[in-house]
């Protein structure tokens, strides 16, 4: 496991990877607060109650910035990669 992070092309190779999963999550947290604020505004359960939508939401767009990082840290070393 620790071979691979130490392998730039590895972590060149994921960073695309890693932002398609980190804009999926944080759309799914706006998809998840959207209906929690439906559920609020209309006093109506989908599914859950809004509140649950409400925590759905952070949970997604938490799970979001490890998927960032990784892909900021791709971006780093492919733009120091061409610097030399």
């Amino acid at each position: 496991m620790v071979k691979r992070w130490k392998d730039h092309q590895w972590i060149l190779y994921m960073g695309n990877k890693w932002m398609i999963w980190g804009a999926l999550f944080w759309i799914l947290g706006f998809i998840y607060g959207i209906l929690g604020f439906v559920g609020e505004v209309t006093n109506t359960t989908i599914l859950i109650s809004h509140t649950s939508w409400y925590l759905l939401a952070i949970v997604a767009a938490l799970l979001s910035i490890p998927n960032y990082i990784c892909w900021l840290v791709a971006v780093y070393l492919d733009s120091k990669g061409s610097k030399k």
